[in-house]
């Protein structure tokens, strides 16, 4: 496939609030390279710096990919669904806050796997508690938050937050479960 057919295809793919969103962020630039030199000159600069953060993003994304494939072809299936499947219960709710605390990366890798798991069996509750703590606790965060609140005196803030996030993937989990029941 050339390059004009992989463009075509992947545009073909799109939802209609996705195309408006390209034709929207194409008309910004070009109205913005139009108006006048000044503006001309700062959209060649937010070009530049999209695109660096394109090629970033892009890599961050396909490490995730990958390493959702991967989780998706080595864990046996057997062992996702007596971990974090249905029959789980709350232990895999809990195994799911613990899974979701030390996730390193960000969404980039974490949801290709939370994708990856649940095509292997894992339940929906263990897997809201896994995003859930991602988001909450976020244990490879703390050096980052400790880091800059440090300076301010805020690492009671840092650990505040990790305390007080343990309970609420577990909780999410929980109600997932008995939402998820209703279905």
């Amino acid at each position: 496939m050339d390059l004009e057919g992989l463009l075509n295809a992947v545009w073909r793919s799109l939802a209609g609030v996705e195309k408006g969103m390209v034709l929207f962020t194409v008309a910004v630039y070009l109205f913005s390279s139009l108006y006048s030199p000044s503006t001309r000159v700062k959209a060649l600069e937010s070009l530049e710096t999209g695109g660096r953060s394109l090629l970033r993003i892009s890599l961050l994304l396909l490490s995730g990919l990958f390493l959702g494939s991967f989780v998706g072809t080595f864990l046996p299936r057997e062992l996702v669904s007596r971990l974090l499947g249905e029959e789980s219960g709350f232990k895999g709710i809990v195994l799911g806050t613990v899974f979701g605390a030390a996730m390193p990366g960000g969404p980039y890798v974490l949801f290709p796997i939370v994708s990856s798991l649940f095509s292997s069996g894992a339940s929906v509750p263990s897997l809201i508690a896994m995003i859930f703590a991602w988001q909450c606790i976020s244990l490879t965060r703390i050096p980052t938050d400790l880091g800059y609140l440090a300076v301010a005196g805020g690492e009671k803030l840092v650990w505040m937050r990790v305390l007080l996030g343990v309970p609420v993937p577990i909780m999410a989990g929980v109600l997932a479960g008995l939402i998820w029941r209703l279905k």
